[in-house]
C-alpha cells in the first residue's frame, strides 16, 4: 500500500517507518505509534522495526533533557510539507476488498503514539487520485503542582499516577473508554471484540455475539449513565491533534513522483486513478497551551484577605507589625525590664555616724 515515503526532508524505506497495529478496522499501518509493550501491559508485539533507541514517552512526562534528534517516537522540527511526512498509497481498485464504508479509498487518524486509534469513528477519509495536505494543528494541556490537591472530581481531571487502568500502561481518556467497553461488553456477552484489550482467559466475539458487541458499544456511547461508570475524565496533561484537509485536486497524470520514484514499474494512467499522495505536516512552530491552576490558591486567598482589610480597616503590612509588636514584644519587653529593675534595685542602708570627739 505504501508505495513512496518522505520524512524530515529525506526519503526513506516505507518498512523502517512504518508499522502495523490492530485496530476496529483490522490491521491499519501506524506512523510513530510506540511498541505495544510500551502502551499496553503483557501484551507481545508484532514484527515491527523500530529504531534502535526508544524512548519511555507520555504527554505527562515528555522527552528528557538534551534528547538527540533521531530517537523514537520521532519530532518534527519545523513546520511545512518539506520537513512533514509525505506519502504515495495506493489503493489498487481492481482487487479492492471489504470496508466499514460505502467509498473507496483510505482512512488516515490523527493520536498521541501511546492511545489506541478509533479508526471506525472518527477516521479521516482520503480518495485516490487526488494530493491532499493535512495541517496538524496542536491542543496542549497540562497542570500545576497546585491542582494535585484538589480532588479529581472538583478538578475534573486525572493524573497518570492517579488513574491506573488494567491493560493500557498510560491513562488517556481514549484508552480508558476503550478499556470500558471492553469490560462492559466481557459483562454483557461473555467475550471481548478482537481489536480490545483483554486477558488470556477472555474469549474474543464471533460471528454469534458480534451483535451483542455492537448493542454494547452502542450502549456505552450513547448513555450517559453507563459512561459516568467509566470514570474516563479527561487527562490532566493531554495532547489533542486536529486537522485541516485541503484537497490540492486530481493528480495530474504526468506526476513528479512517478517519474522520480517508481521508474516505469507503473504507468502515469494508473498512478492518477489508484494513488493518493498525502502531505501530513504541523502548520506553525510554536502552539499555546491551555494550564490547569486553582482558581484560588494561597497566594490568592493572602492578597485578596490584605486588599479587603487594607480597603475596610486602613490595614497594611506596618500596620500588622504593630499588632505583633503589642501583642508580643511590648509584653516582653515589659517583663524583661521588670526583672532587671528589680535584679538592680537600691537596697535601704542604715548610715551610723561616728562618735565625734
Amino acid at each position: 500500500m505504501f508505495k513512496v515515503c518522505r520524512w524530515d526532508g529525506e526519503y526513506r524505506k516505507c518498512s523502517d517507518i512504518i508499522n502495523t497495529i490492530l485496530t476496529d478496522e483490522g490491521y491499519c499501518c501506524a506512523f510513530n505509534k510506540l511498541p505495544v509493550n510500551y502502551s499496553l501491559r503483557n501484551y507481545e508485539e508484532f514484527a515491527n522495526v523500530y529504531p534502535t533507541r526508544i524512548i519511555d514517552w507520555n504527554p505527562e512526562d515528555g522527552y528528557p533533557k538534551r534528547t538527540p534528534r533521531d530517537v523514537y517516537p520521532f519530532r518534527s522540527f519545523a513546520p511545512g510539507q518539506n520537513l512533514g511526512l509525505s506519502v504515495v498509497l495506493d489503493a489498487n481498485l481492481n482487487e479492492y476488498y471489504c470496508t466499514t464504508t460505502s467509498s473507496i479509498g483510505f482512512k488516515a487518524l490523527l493520536s498521541t503514539p501511546i492511545e489506541s486509534p478509533k479508526m471506525a469513528d472518527i477516521g479521516m477519509l482520503i480518495s485516490p487520485g487526488e494530493e491532499i495536505r493535512v495541517a496538524i494543528d496542536v491542543d496542549i494541556e497540562d497542570a500545576t503542582t497546585g491542582v494535585a490537591g484538589i480532588h479529581y472530581s472538583k478538578r475534573q481531571c486525572f493524573f497518570a499516577r492517579e488513574r491506573k487502568l488494567r491493560f493500557y500502561r498510560i491513562y488517556t481518556e481514549r484508552n480508558c473508554r476503550l478499556e470500558c467497553e471492553a469490560n462492559f461488553t466481557l459483562m454483557r456477552c461473555g467475550c471481548a471484540p478482537y481489536f480490545l484489550p483483554r486477558d488470556q482467559s477472555t474469549k474474543v466475539c464471533g460471528q454469534k455475539t458480534e451483535s451483542c458487541a455492537e448493542e454494547s458499544k452502542y450502549i456505552i456511547e450513547r448513555y450517559s449513565i453507563e459512561r459516568l461508570k467509566c470514570n474516563c475524565l479527561p487527562a490532566c496533561y493531554e495532547i489533542n491533534y486536529m486537522a485541516v484537509l485541503t484537497t490540492v485536486g486530481k493528480i495530474k497524470k504526468k506526476y513528479d513522483t512517478v517519474e522520480e520514484k517508481f521508474k516505469g514499474n507503473v504507468t502515469a494512467e494508473y498512478f492518477a486513478e489508484n494513488m493518493a499522495v498525502v502531505h501530513f505536516y504541523f502548520s506553525i512552530d510554536k502552539f499555546q497551551k491551555k494550564t490547569k491552576s486553582e482558581m484560588y490558591g494561597f497566594p490568592e486567598f493572602l492578597s485578596n484577605t490584605g486588599g479587603l482589610l487594607g480597603l475596610f480597616l486602613g490595614f497594611s503590612f506596618l500596620s500588622a507589625v504593630e499588632v505583633i509588636y503589642f501583642l508580643c514584644l511590648s509584653n516582653v519587653c515589659r517583663y524583661v525590664t521588670r526583672r532587671y529593675s528589680d535584679k538592680h534595685k537600691p537596697r535601704s542602708e542604715v548610715v551610723v555616724y561616728p562618735y565625734v570627739n
